[in-house]
């Protein structure tokens, strides 16, 4: 039977793609919108971030009021601590103990250094006002992720999975934090200094 004009123009007919959902065309502005924040701050463009988004700068208003609306979401998202949440409980198992707790480490070091970029780079004005409460809800999730890496070999440690999993938060904030150090200590070094201190044996 032959082909008629409509069945050979219809495999190479271009199709539209479907339009995403609003919450998810909203996520995919906001990741969008992220890292041109910390490189630009708050002189990036609707248009510059509608462009990395791929979707029509008008798509941005009819997500977010304003720019600044849109900002401040996205800097919220960044803030969120659950995705390196996810990323300390997805730690592979089969690593070492120490493997597993440098992994940690790393992981909580490139969120420091993200948020630390982002927020320098947006200012003040940009910033969404934190509150002790909010400061301690976010310490409090990764000392929790972190205690789950070390409650299964508490035996090895001088203190509770607890108290152990603040004191590496703590020291991971204090060795990796650019308000402190010119340069993050090497995760290894922070794990060492962790577990075995930086005493040489008692005199």
């Amino acid at each position: 039977m032959p082909s008629t004009a409509a069945d050979t123009a219809s495999p190479n007919r271009s199709r539209r793609a479907a339009p995403l959902p609003p919450g998810d065309r909203r996520a995919a502005i906001v990741a969008a919108a992220i890292p041109l924040l910390r490189r630009r701050g708050v002189a990036v463009t609707t248009r510059e971030v509608a462009e990395a988004a791929g979707v029509a700068e008008g798509t941005i208003f009819n997500v977010f009021a304003d720019k600044q609306a849109l900002i401040a979401a996205a800097v919220e998202a960044a803030l969120d601590p659950g995705p390196t949440i996810a990323r300390l409980g997805s730690i592979d198992g089969a690593l070492g103990f120490e493997e597993r707790l440098v992994e940690a480490v790393r992981i909580l070091q490139v969120r420091l250094a993200e948020v630390w970029q982002l927020l320098l780079a947006v200012g003040p004005d940009g910033r969404p006002p934190a509150t002790d409460e909010s400061r301690s809800d976010a310490a409090a999730r990764h000392v929790a992720a972190l205690e789950g890496l070390l409650a299964p070999r508490s035996r090895r440690l001088r203190r509770t999975p607890t108290q152990a999993a603040q004191a590496l938060f703590a020291l991971t904030v204090g060795c990796s934090h650019p308000g402190v150090l010119d340069h993050p200590m090497p995760p290894e070094q922070i794990v060492d200094l962790f577990l075995r201190g930086v005493g040489g044996g008692r005199r």
